[in-house]
């Protein structure tokens, strides 16, 4: 019986579509396919052709792996990256805050022994308590403090902050990072999609839900203490992330300001100081992890506030404290406007 192997390259031959090296001996099942594969591959590497394209490629990929340096692991475990209480928003009379925390698991593998959903919990740490279970996100008061407005399974809703009365506002569309307006008559809000209902961008509809319109092209909206401005994230940075900030007249429906921001870093969830002068933001560069900072509110002055992981934060009402979500943990912690001062808000459940 001949190998098959050897039955194919035979074949060839007769069919003048190959001809065999000089290989002594006979091929068996196994060896010769490898065998052949080597050949044509060899035939391939004379070219000059692919030598011109392949070997400079096949050069660079060994120099980029020579240079790279190995993951200290250790490290990565000493600064993990943990966002557990996120998105906080302190309410306009200074006594609460609100903020959405997730449900964590421990090394061992075991959730922990609490619920996913928004919280309530005053500054000073005590009288926590839960407002909405589930998979909720971005809550915002009302100027009146009697709502919050938040994002859940891709909506908006609003509900009061005793718990009652919860509404939803949107009904179609991938929706997110509501924004209420400082007279309480508006909340703009970011789609992520566009889709038969509408195109992605910044929205605006009326409190209670009525005359949703597009106003332009953006993400992570949030408002002016004016009433006449919204701030938002547009363009790609080098990291993939949101790049500039655009700052949007309402009344005269156009954009008359862009800002820099961290030039080559993603720069996201902007936040007005409450008399405007200052915004809060979170700045990622290439290879890196967020960190919060602030400047101010033309672009000048950028100060970064956290070194080891930060996510988003909020104002006080007085302007004097900043609530955010310290990475090093994934726990609240409220610090002055200068980076100092570090006070612990929210801690592990026991």
């Amino acid at each position: 019986i001949k190998c098959q192997p050897c039955w194919r390259i035979g074949r060839f031959k007769r069919l003048g579509k190959y001809s065999p090296p000089p290989w002594p001996g006979g091929f068996c099942g196994f060896t010769g396919p490898l065998i052949v594969r080597w050949y044509f591959w060899t035939k391939i590497m004379k070219r000059q052709s692919f030598q011109l394209i392949f070997l400079p490629l096949l050069f660079l990929l060994l120099a980029n792996l020579a240079c790279m340096e190995p993951k200290d692991e250790k490290q990565e475990e000493d600064h993990p990256f943990r966002i557990i209480d996120r998105s906080p928003s302190w309410s306009p009379d200074g006594r609460a805050i609100v903020y959405y925390h997730s449900q964590s698991i421990d090394s061992t593998g075991k959730w922990s022994p609490d619920t996913s959903g928004l919280y309530l919990i005053n500054p000073d740490g005590t009288n926590k308590r839960l407002l909405r279970i589930g998979f909720t996100h971005d809550p915002d008061w009302s100027p009146d403090g009697k709502w919050v407005v938040y994002g859940e399974r891709g909506e908006i809703f609003k509900i009061k902050a005793n718990g009652d009365s919860l509404i939803q506002l949107t009904f179609e569309g991938r929706n997110f990072y509501p924004d209420w307006s400082p007279d309480g008559t508006k909340i703009t809000y970011d789609r992520s999609v566009s889709d038969q209902a509408g195109k992605s961008g910044i929205w605006l509809l009326n409190s209670n839900g009525s005359e949703r319109n597009w106003i332009f092209g953006g993400a992570h909206p949030t408002w002016h203490p004016d009433g006449k401005n919204i701030i938002a994230v547009i363009g790609v940075s080098p990291v993939g992330g949101w790049k500039k900030f655009i700052r949007y007249n309402i009344n005269e429906s156009v954009v008359q300001e862009t800002l820099s921001v961290v030039i080559g870093n993603s720069n996201e969830h902007p936040k007005y100081s409450p008399n405007g002068n200052k915004i809060l933001f979170i700045s990622q560069p290439y290879g890196n992890r967020h960190q919060l900072w602030v400047m101010d509110s033309d672009g000048e002055n950028q100060i970064q506030l956290t070194q080891d992981g930060g996510w988003t934060g909020d104002w006080a009402p007085s302007g004097e404290s900043i609530v955010f979500t310290n990475a090093l943990d994934g726990r609240l912690w409220i610090m002055n406007t200068h980076g100092n001062q570090w006070r612990q808000l929210t801690f592990k459940p026991e």
